[in-house]
């Protein structure tokens, strides 16, 4: 539905031409998505949990636990 506003769907076709260099149907969106599979989630989850990990808070940030403590839970 956020789609049915004119600049909402202008934003939508400039992102979509600058990323894929052509505007996808709700069909083209809609087959990638199920094309998904279990092992390509695992996989790009194993790649991510890989890197270094960012840490970023806002607001009160005074009882956060420091970067190391944070990052150790995913070593």
């Amino acid at each position: 539905m956020n789609l049915e506003s004119k600049p909402i769907i202008l934003e939508d076709i400039g992102k979509q031409v600058l990323c894929y260099g052509k505007r996808l149907t709700a069909a083209e969106v809609c087959s990638q998505v199920d094309k998904v599979t279990a092992a390509d989630i695992d996989k790009v989850a194993t790649q991510m949990l890989k890197t270094q990990l960012t840490y970023a808070a806002y607001g009160e940030v005074f009882s956060l636990p420091r970067y190391d403590q944070v990052a150790g839970f995913f070593k």
